[in-house]
């Protein structure tokens, strides 16, 4: 989550491509960012 939120909040699609050995064994369900969430909604 660190890195994500360094990153900009990049997607973790991407996060799982740019790093493997990082994400491996991570479950991209249970993946959440509050600050990413609260972005996408809308009033």
């Amino acid at each position: 989550m660190k890195h994500h939120c360094r990153m900009g909040h990049v997607s973790f699609d991407k996060m799982f491509k740019l790093f493997p050995d990082v994400m491996h064994g991570v479950d991209k369900n249970k993946l959440k960012c509050d600050a990413c969430e609260f972005a996408k909604h809308t009033r």
